[in-house]
């Protein structure tokens, strides 16, 4: 985008766009095959607090879904990934001060997301 803007905004053709800071505001599931590979694609332009895991199921068989978070969690980044179970949804639904007992119900009672 940078090449193209870098002509066209001066023509007046279009306006300027910051389109690494509108991807950055984005949320992002990682559920599925997200290590090594993808994950890290990922963290090059996402910070943690935009990552969040649905499992997929039950479109996903529960074993296949058990497994692909088990090799994101044993995975190089394993270890830092811990907030995207609670905290990061909690954050989106405006949900901090719940706790992780929280029921879907309540979530679903506050949707569509605080602005």
């Amino acid at each position: 985008m940078a090449g193209i803007s870098r002509a066209l905004v001066p023509a007046g053709m279009m306006e300027d766009a910051d389109v690494l800071g509108c991807l950055r505001s984005l949320c992002y599931d990682v559920a599925g095959d997200a290590e090594p590979v993808m994950l890290d694609a990922l963290l090059r332009i996402a910070d943690l607090t935009h990552l969040l895991h649905g499992s997929d199921w039950p479109q996903v068989p529960a074993p296949l879904a058990k497994a692909k978070l088990g090799a994101l969690l044993g995975g190089p980044h394993g270890q830092m990934l811990g907030d995207l179970f609670w905290k990061n949804v909690a954050s989106i639904y405006g949900l901090e001060g719940c706790g992780e007992s929280v029921r879907m119900a309540e979530v679903h009672a506050r949707w569509p997301c605080p602005a």
